[in-house]
């Protein structure tokens, strides 16, 4: 497995990254308990996940403890200040079952159906803006092994309200179902199992 160069990165929008501290912040206040919040998921011990966009690794940390040692959570960015940050944060923690990938969405270094969960909080405006998102999707098929599942969540205020239907639409006509559909005051949420 072996991260892309810069050269091999999409270009993804320059988001500022120097804001992560302020983001985690607001997401600290609109999700209260990480770990509670990661439960909701169906995320368990012994899974193996990825997740897409794992920033600095707000969610990252709670989805190891869940999986627990017999589990792996490969948390990819396209952002080298992002994986610096997550890696940061395994060492500061002793981490050992999550693996930081520097990568783009459309394609990731891992083997096909070696997936159990997929996990996407609120990346998808960004792989929009990128014009990756059905490229993003075909990658996410080909990872997610049969009976798994991907639980997306997006929050409300996004500019491209569109995209979450867009997605949800891809992934059933491919080969997902749609087993839980929520939303909270900002946020919306799906979970779809491969069939």
């Amino acid at each position: 497995m072996k991260a892309q160069t810069q050269k091999e990165l999409p270009n993804a929008p320059d988001s500022a990254w120097w804001l992560a501290p302020y983001l985690e912040f607001g997401t600290r206040q609109i999700f209260g308990s990480r770990k509670k919040h990661i439960r909701k998921t169906g995320i368990k011990k012994g899974d193996t996940v990825l997740e897409v966009g794992c920033g600095t690794g707000f969610f990252t940390v709670e989805i190891s403890k869940l999986v627990g040692p017999t589990g792996r959570v490969y948390a990819i960015d396209v952002q080298p200040q992002m994986i610096k940050k997550i890696e940061r944060r395994i060492k500061d923690q002793q981490l050992t079952n999550i693996i930081p990938i520097l990568t783009g969405s459309a394609k990731i270094p891992l083997e096909s159906n070696s997936i159990d969960v997929i996990y996407a909080a609120n990346v998808f405006e960004e792989i929009e803006i990128e014009g990756l998102t059905e490229a993003t999707l075909m990658e996410l098929d080909r990872l997610c092994r049969k009976g798994g599942f991907i639980f997306i969540q997006d929050h409300k205020l996004s500019r491209r309200r569109h995209m979450f239907e867009k997605v949800k639409r891809i992934l059933v006509l491919k080969n997902f179902s749609v087993t839980l559909e929520t939303e909270s005051l900002i946020s919306r949420f799906v979970k779809l199992h491969k069939r």
